[in-house]
């Protein structure tokens, strides 16, 4: 059957547009509106027990999740009114997340933390390594140019004390002289004579070998006053020098997981019911929970830290022992940095 223009077709179902008035009806907040009223409570009496503002709690009944902060947080406000309230929380979570779509699990990212290598290490590294070529190059210049001429000097040198000449004077035969004159008796007595003088002699002159070796002792060797002394060896120079540069060397290039980056400690205190996030310095959750009153709380972590706090008009916080002071918006969600 078709219908006329203006007019609704004779089997159009009133209820059709009641699903839409029944999905806001089954809210989380118009849950909580009702069950407000039937307890006979305020917004301002719901939001001094729940220490939250009125204008959260107005976002909850109205469901303007937008001006609320992240899922996170809107969950712990509704679980924590349901639970002033008396219903069921997880319900109305669950109704949260098949509204809004939080639900959904997130792909987790891995967070790499990023290694921070001291400044002064590569710049002084090159300094002492190039400190080391210097060193290398200025003792290994004059070892490899001086050979060719240190090694005539010392030919020249060495060469008097192998030209020292000992002269020895050869022992000379007395030959007998017989005078022509004399008898032969005479001449037999003195040719005995002459024999034993010669015999003495000899025994009293010392080997060719012993006085050789009297002499080279009494020789004193002959040193060319131009001849220069002898240079120490390059390496044994250059080792004291080699060994210094590389204790540096090895000093200053500790590896980056020996340096210590310093740290920085939150001390929280609270009056009341508050959600708390902590990051580090690279954006890293170090903490995420609920607080309860009468708790405390104390976190260290590298600086710069942030914390996110639900209800920052119940929180006190230090900063390495020292009190912080911040302002606490209308919606009572607070970000503080600190260790900047």
């Amino acid at each position: 059957m078709t219908a006329l223009p203006g007019k609704p077709a004779a089997n159009a179902s009133p209820d059709n547009g009641s699903g839409v008035d029944k999905l806001l009806a089954s809210s989380p907040g118009a849950r909580l509106q009702r069950a407000r009223e039937a307890a006979n409570l305020t917004v301002n009496e719901a939001a001094d027990a729940l220490h939250l503002s009125p204008g959260v709690v107005k976002a909850l009944e109205a469901d303007d999740y937008r001006a609320l902060p992240n899922a996170t947080f809107v969950k712990g406000y509704l679980r924590s009114y349901s639970r002033l309230l008396g219903i069921g929380g997880e319900e109305l979570v669950r109704s949260y997340e098949a509204i809004t779509g939080s639900g959904k699990p997130q792909p987790v990212q891995p967070i790499e933390t990023p290694r921070t290598a001291p400044r002064f290490a590569t710049p002084l590294r090159f300094g002492l390594l190039g400190l080391v070529v210097v060193m290398v190059a200025y003792l290994l210049w004059p070892a490899s140019g001086e050979p060719e001429a240190v090694a005539p000097l010392a030919e020249d040198a060495a060469a008097p004390q192998g030209e020292a000449v000992i002269e020895t004077t050869p022992a000379v035969d007395a030959e007998p002289v017989t005078p022509p004159d004399q008898p032969a008796a005479d001449s037999l007595d003195t040719e005995v004579s002459l024999e034993l003088e010669r015999e003495a002699l000899v025994s009293s002159e010392p080997m060719p070998e012993e006085a050789e070796a009297a002499e080279a002792e009494n020789i004193e060797p002959v040193i060319d006053p131009d001849t220069p002394a002898p240079e120490p060896d390059a390496a044994e120079v250059m080792q004291p020098a080699l060994q210094a540069a590389a204790d540096l060397a090895s000093d200053a290039a500790l590896p980056d997981s020996q340096v210590t980056a310093p740290q920085g400690q939150i001390s929280m205190a609270f009056t009341g019911d508050c959600w708390v996030e902590i990051r580090d310095a690279s954006g890293a959750l170090i903490y995420s929970n609920l607080r309860r009153n009468g708790e405390s709380l104390s976190i260290t972590g590298e600086p710069p830290l942030e914390a996110k706090l639900g209800n920052g008009n119940v929180v006190s916080v230090r900063y390495n022992g020292q009190p912080v002071s911040f302002r606490v918006p209308p919606h009572n969600v607070v970000r503080v940095r600190l260790g900047e």
